[in-house]
């Protein structure tokens, strides 16, 4: 360090001191407790101790997913008691999450203490939640029986094997799965976060899986779309830790999509006419995000499926890996496939996916009809033999028709 630098930090040290953390047996707040209503509010309550010589008291408090830190006021009454409230109208908070806060007090002198950090885990305790584990696996679940939990952590044990094996990471993630029994109960506990058609959601930094999964005799087909591909995302985030966020989203959902044991039927079929039609979305296009609306959500699901697919047939899982560790190193959406084996700008990749599309889709048969030429014959003959009864008895109709005119 230059000694102009060294003495301006020490300036800074001796008129703005660090705070001190103050241990939890000397603070002069006690008796701390958390309360909440999920997706409603939470409060935060205490007591202040009377005779602390402090000027201001302020709750700090630290929302996932949101970089800015929300500092309130705290005034005590007379007997110390203080209690804070959050509306969740006024900032939104993550089901399943650990929310954080702190306590920053200001003495008369000036000097300021914290005490903290705290934590409290904010759950959906609307519901009563059973649990069912194995391994880094576990599911909750409020409505079904435990066969219902059971097929959910099988698929799920199952898709992380299979993105293991493609991605290699050694260590599998830590998964917690919350399965809602109604698209409306799900919908309620993402809040503003999510998209009305959309039914299921993964944090994938904390292994947090909510899905919709109302049970009943099709939930098994549900089961084996929407676990498999969410698991995907947490396991795509162990393999490449922070690097995950540059990941583009196309590869992203499209790793995971791909590992649906129950695939989405309408997919192959919407790329090969929109691709035909001149109607698909670009990939450059869907490097940062999707469309919000569900149509246009559908085709980007169902390209990024395609084109992930077609990048790991044509170069082997190995190749698939190359494509994601690039990406996960820092390279930009349109250089990233510059990696062996692959060898192409996005722009070349897009132009190779879309040249092979038709063909896998079989060239757009299935948009037409079927060759009744070779049928002829037998249908002369069916006809024959449908029609014959009919036509002999509406001649001999006729026949009796004149006759007795």
């Amino acid at each position: 360090m230059k000694p102009y630098r060294f003495w301006f930090a020490l300036f800074c040290l001796i008129l703005f001191p660090a705070p001190r953390v103050l241990a939890q047996n000397d603070a002069p707040i006690t008796g701390v407790e958390v309360a909440y209503q999920f997706g409603e509010q939470f409060t935060i309550e205490g007591l202040v101790d009377p005779a602390a010589d402090l000027e201001s008291v302020d709750i700090q408090i630290a929302f996932p997913g949101d970089p800015r830190i929300l500092s309130v006021p705290i005034r005590p009454g007379p007997d110390g008691f203080f209690r804070f409230t959050h509306l969740v109208s006024d900032r939104f908070v993550r089901a399943f999450s650990n929310v954080g806060y702190e306590f920053v007090l200001t003495e008369t002198g000036g000097r300021v203490d914290t005490l903290g950090p705290f934590t409290f885990f904010y759950t959906d305790n609307r519901f009563e939640w059973q649990a069912l584990g194995s391994g880094p696996v576990n599911v909750h679940w409020y409505a079904g029986d435990t066969a219902y939990a059971r097929r959910i952590l099988d698929a799920a044990v199952d898709g992380l094997d299979r993105s293991q094996a493609i991605l290699g990471n050694d260590a599998l993630p830590t998964v917690e799965i919350y399965a809602y029994a109604s698209l409306a109960d799900y919908q309620f506990a993402r809040g503003q976060l999510g998209q009305t058609w959309s039914g299921g959601h993964t944090d994938p930094s904390t292994g947090i899986v909510l899905v919709s999964l109302p049970p009943g005799p099709e939930v098994q087909i549900e089961i084996e779309r929407k676990i498999p591909h969410e698991v995907a995302h947490v396991n795509l985030f162990q393999a490449t830790g922070a690097g995950f966020w540059n990941l583009p989203v196309w590869l992203n959902e499209g790793f995971a999509s791909n590992l649906e044991t129950t695939p989405n039927p309408d997919y192959e079929f919407l790329v090969s006419t929109r691709v035909e039609s001149g109607e698909s979305i670009p990939l450059a296009d869907l490097c940062a995000g999707f469309p919000r609306d569900a149509s246009g959500a559908l085709l980007a699901y169902a390209e990024s499926a395609s084109v992930t697919r077609y990048i790991e047939e044509t170069y082997g899982p190995a190749g698939l890996r190359s494509l994601i560790d690039s990406y996960a190193a820092g390279a930009s959406c349109e250089q990233g496939p510059l990696v062996d084996p692959l060898g192409l700008d996005l722009t070349g990749l897009d132009l190779a996916w879309r040249d092979q599309v038709p063909r896998e889709a079989g060239g757009g048969q299935a948009l037409q009809g079927p060759d009744l030429s070779a049928l002829a014959p037998m249908l002369v003959i069916l006809a024959a033999i449908v029609l014959g009864p009919g036509l002999v008895i509406l001649s001999s109709g006729l026949r009796r028709g004149r006759s007795g005119g």
